[in-house]
C-alpha cells in the first residue's frame, strides 16, 4: 500500500544570514534557534478591475497589487545575535572563554535573508530577502511540569521585501547549545534582587511600518523600499508574588526608579545577557484581590534606553 507524504513543522530548518545590501540575498549562515517557527501572513493585495464595459455585475477582472510580506518569527534563543537584527550595532570584544558583545541603538536598521525550509522526499523552501524586524520581545513565565513552557521564547514581527520558492535546503549544522529558561533570569530592581516573580518579558519597538517606504516606482514595483525605523522604544511586564508595598511604592512615587536596574538572562559564568536600564517608570501596578491566592503585582514598565551586554564563547557575532 503506498501513503502520501505530508509536511510537518517537525521536520523544517529555518535559518537565516546577514544581508550586506538590503534585498540582496545571502546564502544562510546558521539555525535561528530551538523550536523556530515562521507565521506568514502574506498578501497579493489584488486590485479590483469592476468594470470594462461589459453588462455584468461581477468583478470583471483582478490585477496583483502591492507585495505584503509581514511575518511573526519565534523560537527559543541559545544566543544574543538576534539583537543585531532588533535595532542595535554590535561590537565584539573580549578574549578566548568571555568574548563580549555590547549592542548600542542605531540609526539605521540591518536586514536578513531568511530560509524556511519544509523538508519532505521533496523539499519545497521558500527564500525571503529583505528582512527586517519590526518588534521585537524577549519572554519567560516559571514553570513546574513537562512540555515546552520552561523554555524562554522570542518573538519577531517581521517584513520581508521581496521572495523565492525553490527546493535546495542549504545544509547547516544543528543546534546543540543549551537553551534559555524561566530559571535563568535575574531582577534587580532598585538595587535589590526581585525573587518573586512569576512572568514577564521585554519589548523592543522600532517604530517600522513598512507603508511610509512603499513608492510610486517602477524600480521597486511591488516591493517596499528600505525601511525606516523611527522612534526607539522599551517597555515590559512583570508578574511578582507580593510580600510588601515596595512594587507598589515604586509606582506611587510617579518618578523612575532610582538606583541599579537591570534583567540578566544567566546561563553560566561567561555565558549571560546583562541589560541594564535607564529611567525605568512603572505606568501600572495592578494588585487585584485573590481570594484563593497569592496577591501579585502585575507590572507593566517602560525605560528610556538600555545598554546591553553579552558574554558568551562566540567571537563574533
Amino acid at each position: 500500500m503506498t501513503f502520501t507524504e505530508f509536511l510537518t513543522g517537525k521536520r523544517e530548518q529555518i535559518s537565516w544570514g546577514s544581508e550586506t545590501t538590503y534585498g540582496t540575498g545571502v546564502t544562510p549562515t546558521e539555525v535561528i534557534g530551538l523550536n523556530a517557527r515562521v507565521d506568514p501572513d502574506f498578501n497579493q493585495n489584488w486590485q479590483n478591475i469592476l468594470t470594462a464595459g461589459a453588462d455584468a455585475r461581477t468583478i470583471a477582472s483582478k490585477v496583483a497589487g502591492s507585495l505584503s510580506l509581514p511575518f511573526t518569527l519565534t523560537f527559543c534563543p541559545t544566543n544574543w545575535k538576534f539583537l543585531q537584527y532588533c535595532g542595535y550595532s554590535v561590537a565584539n570584544g573580549g578574549s578566548v572563554g568571555e568574548y563580549t558583545h555590547t549592542f548600542t541603538i542605531a540609526n539605521t536598521i540591518e536586514s536578513f535573508t531568511l530560509e524556511w525550509a519544509r523538508q519532505a522526499t521533496t523539499d519545497r523552501v521558500i527564500t525571503l530577502d529583505g528582512c527586517v524586524v519590526k518588534k521585537a520581545s524577549i519572554s519567560y513565565k516559571k514553570s513546574s511540569g513537562e512540555g515546552t513552557d520552561a523554555l524562554m521564547a522570542v518573538s519577531l514581527d517581521c517584513v520581508a521585501q521581496g521572495y523565492s520558492i525553490g527546493t535546495s535546503v542549504t545544509s547547516l549544522s544543528a543546534i546543540t547549545a543549551t537553551p534559555y529558561q524561566f530559571r535563568m533570569v535575574k531582577w534587580t530592581v532598585n538595587s535589590t534582587e526581585t525573587v518573586e516573580v512569576n512572568s514577564g518579558g521585554i519589548n523592543i519597538d522600532n517604530g517600522i511600518n513598512e507603508d511610509d517606504s512603499r513608492y510610486c516606482n517602477s524600480t521597486l514595483n511591488r516591493e517596499i523600499g528600505e525601511p525606516i525605523p523611527k522612534v526607539h522604544k522599551i517597555f515590559g511586564t512583570m508578574s511578582i508574588n507580593k510580600k510588601d508595598d515596595t512594587q507598589l511604592d515604586h509606582w506611587d512615587s510617579a518618578v523612575a526608579v532610582t538606583g541599579t536596574n537591570t534583567l540578566l538572562f544567566y546561563r553560566g559564568s561567561n555565558d549571560q545577557l546583562l541589560i541594564t536600564f535607564t529611567g525605568l517608570r512603572y505606568a501600572q501596578c495592578n494588585e487585584p484581590t485573590q481570594l484563593e491566592g497569592v496577591t501579585y503585582s502585575d507590572i507593566v514598565w517602560s525605560s528610556l534606553s538600555v545598554a546591553m551586554v553579552a558574554t558568551d564563547a562566540t567571537e563574533t557575532y
